[in-house]
């Protein structure tokens, strides 16, 4: 049987993979130095890749803000895939 143990947020998770309680999907920049010191490993299966599709909702009517309207432009950047 398995067990599955639920964290509330990356940083927790990164610690939990570091003292070797298992293994869990994490985005790449927060493990990239571990990856290149050796210290984690990235195991590749078919189901391993998460696609991240971030939105954006406003309420009708309203017109964003400068703060918005960046963030709108950088969600509709292309991104390059680590």
């Amino acid at each position: 049987q398995r067990t599955r143990v639920r964290l509330s947020d990356f940083s927790a998770k990164k610690a939990a993979l570091m003292s070797d309680v298992g293994f869990g999907w994490m985005p790449k920049h927060l493990v990239r130095t571990e990856l290149r010191r050796g210290l984690l490993r990235e195991i590749r299966t078919p189901e391993s890749v998460h696609v991240f599709r971030p939105r954006l909702y406003v309420r009708e009517g309203r017109k964003l803000g400068r703060a918005g309207t960046r963030l709108a432009a950088a969600l509709r950047a292309p991104r390059s895939s680590d």
